[in-house]
């Protein structure tokens, strides 16, 4: 897993296939910045800025850095995902 913040955004914008492919975010909830939806509002692509298995730590991560605006989406075969916003 990568160490830190800045560690996720020098990963760059992701599509919602790679990270679903990948085994540093399988099984864990995703915070994604910026993404984009299709039609049916499941993820196409996103900047991600944090993950963790738990999403109670993820969420107070992010409350306590001032991430107001960001997507969590857990990382499995189907997308689900919960609007963050403080």
């Amino acid at each position: 897993m990568p160490e830190g913040r800045y560690a996720f955004a020098m990963m760059g914008r992701l599509t919602w296939p790679e990270i679903r492919r990948s085994e540093m975010f399988r099984g864990r909830w995703v915070a994604l910045c910026d993404c984009v939806y299709d039609d049916d509002a499941k993820p196409i692509a996103g900047l991600v800025v944090d993950a963790d298995e738990d999403l109670v730590a993820l969420c107070a991560r992010m409350r306590e850095e001032g991430d107001r605006h960001c997507t969590v989406h857990f990382c499995d075969e189907e997308p689900s995902s919960v609007r963050f916003r403080h």
